[in-house]
């Protein structure tokens, strides 16, 4: 049995009571009113500032734009192998989007890009036994530009610098870089298709992602969006400002794990199928519940220099690499998310940006 290392000096809990999931809960929603009370004025203040400069920009296509969200997820109770133990895993992200539009004095040039900062943390409570971390985090800096190829006909290119890691700094080996081109196709006003590549240097290989997916109204009250593998959801409207559905969410990654004594990484991969009730409220802010259950999910440990070839979409080549934990079972998922969304002016409806 691998004994329980020290990572990156967290606090190491030895059960989880009820009391600590009202304490996640409160600090959740506790985030929530304070981001409404201090950086709603400071997002809106940017909102307008943006809006002249969005309706002329590459995202005009687009109805809305997430400046701001928030998502909180918890899995309770989860059971390990050959372990009476049971873990709670805890999923939090913070994501802010900037579209930047900006005329260059004195020339009739103009600079326009997608940018913004992503923030993940990644929590386990009590570690157990083999896991020996309580908490991984991510910090993502998108950069990249939506250009309008032709009337119906759209390219999303996005460079994705990263750090991963359960002690956050500029260390070489906590870096990562990736990427996403992604190309839409309007065939009616209804019907649009999606397709492209993913790309990751993660720490098990390089990992490539063929992207597919499509964004398609067929009511009123009916939407369905998806770009597959990482997502797919269908929609029914039940009020002007209320949608449930059901939906699809895949995630994979890889963080750095170190001590003085060993160096190794988690390899993450989460398959989640979830109902989920949608709600806004006034213009700006969205609100969105999730109850679900995870399928085939696994949190891995390996030694740093354990690592196969590479990786296609789910198939690895070369993959000889040797697990140093034990493997957590699927279960239950709750989420609560929040979006302070902005409309823009339009021409035609595009859902999102993801």
């Amino acid at each position: 049995m691998l004994k329980v290392q020290n990572w990156a000096s967290c606090r190491i809990s030895t059960k989880t009571s009820s009391l600590d999931w009202v304490i996640r809960l409160q600090d959740f929603f506790y985030l929530v009113l304070m981001l409404r009370k201090g950086l709603f004025r400071l997002t809106l203040l940017l909102a307008f500032l943006l809006c002249n400069s969005l309706s002329g920009s590459q995202l005009h296509a687009q109805d809305y734009v997430d400046l701001l969200k928030v998502n909180y997820q918890l899995s309770p109770t989860n059971a390990q192998d050959s372990s009476a133990k049971k873990i709670d895993v805890e999923d939090i992200s913070v994501s802010v989007l900037l579209p930047v539009d900006v005329n260059v004095p004195y020339t009739s040039w103009s600079i326009n890009f997608i940018t913004g900062l992503n923030y993940n943390r990644l929590s386990f409570y009590p570690p157990g036994d083999t896991l020996g971390w309580q908490r991984v985090h991510e910090w993502t800096l998108p950069i990249g530009k939506k250009i309008d190829h032709s009337e119906k006909f759209s390219g999303l290119y996005l460079v994705l610098p990263r750090i991963r890691s359960a002690n956050p700094s500029f260390k070489s080996n906590q870096y990562q870089l990736g990427g996403v081109v992604l190309f839409s196709k309007q065939v009616t006003p209804k019907l649009k298709y999606k397709f492209g590549m993913y790309y990751n240097g993660e720490f098990f290989s390089p990992f490539f992602v063929p992207l597919a997916g499509l964004y398609w109204t067929p009511s009123e009250k009916w939407e369905i969006t998806s770009t597959l593998p990482q997502y797919a959801y269908v929609y029914y409207r039940l009020h002007k400002k209320m949608q449930t559905g059901l939906g699809f969410r895949s995630s994979v990654g890889s963080f750095r794990l170190e001590n003085p004594h060993q160096s190794r990484y988690l390899h993450k991969s989460t398959n989640e199928l979830f109902g989920m009730l949608n709600y806004t409220v006034g213009r700006y802010y969205f609100f969105q519940v999730r109850a679900g259950y995870s399928i085939e999910r696994y949190y891995r440990v390996y030694d740093e220099k354990d690592r196969n070839d590479w990786t296609f979409s789910a198939f690895k080549f070369g993959d000889n690499r040797i697990q140093r934990n034990q493997e957590l079972a699927d279960g239950l998922l709750l989420q609560f998310d929040f979006a302070f969304r902005f409309p823009i002016p339009k021409k035609e409806k595009d859902p999102e940006l993801e």
